[in-house]
């Protein structure tokens, strides 16, 4: 039998049964899981370096950083030095 959709997400945030259980409650929020679950086979976000001056961590206009639908950054697919100052920027910086 395949594990619902739901279920590997719970195992993957670390829920408990009682916790699922509750998450359950709120049938918008399964909704959002299972939506999720599709796009995040497909779809990546994107953020790309549109304006870059004297960037200590060597950003050049051109540069993007890469996230999943959940909005983890993919490390093989960004620079390999992250500059926290950006990425503390970037909830802020979505059109």
């Amino acid at each position: 039998m395949e594990k619902d959709v739901l279920q590997l997400f719970g195992e993957r945030i670390g829920y408990k049964e009682a916790e699922l259980e509750k998450f359950k409650e709120g049938g918008h929020r399964i909704r959002h899981v299972r939506r999720l679950s599709q796009a995040a086979k497909i779809y990546t976000i994107e953020a790309e370096i549109v304006k870059s001056n004297n960037c200590n961590s060597g950003y050049k206009v051109g540069d993007k950083l890469i996230m999943d639908v959940d909005g983890n950054l993919i490390s093989k697919l960004c620079p390999k030095r992250m500059c926290v100052y950006l990425i503390s920027q970037l909830p802020y910086l979505w059109h």
